[in-house]
């Protein structure tokens, strides 16, 4: 069994989602909205312990095209800082399109449900895999 939290990481609003790979399950978490690096580090050291989080799943923003953007640069140097600093796995995927998804879903927490939405295709990937 392997739980997973899901990021879909923003400058401002950091979407999360928890998820286990065996149950099948994935629920949102609150995002955590305009925190300085050193508290949203520590917020999420607070949930990785809490939830007994075995691997994170972090949203990779690319361009329609495919391509990087500043956007995309800023999140992988999230990325590089948690795999420096966390003994867990930290994968990627794309997650073009998963929030204006969840906004055309009509959620509220955007930011959550599509890391949400980004953590259950991740699933059902690894699933048919």
């Amino acid at each position: 069994m392997a739980r997973i939290l899901s990021i879909d990481f923003g400058e401002q609003h950091v979407g999360l989602a928890l998820g286990d790979s065996d149950e099948g399950f994935v629920v949102t978490k609150p995002a955590l909205v305009g925190l300085d690096t050193p508290s949203l580090f520590a917020a999420l050291d607070r949930l990785i312990a809490v939830e007994h989080v075995d691997e994170l799943l972090v949203g990779l923003p690319l361009t329609l095209a495919g391509r990087a953007s500043r956007q995309t640069q800023a999140a992988q140097a999230f990325i590089d800082a948690l795999r420096h600093r966390l003994a867990i796995p930290v994968r990627t995927a794309d997650e073009r399109l998963t929030t204006s998804q969840a906004r055309r879903a009509g959620v509220s927490e955007d930011d959550s449900a599509a890391a949400a939405l980004l953590l259950t295709a991740e699933l059902e990937r690894r699933k048919h895999a």
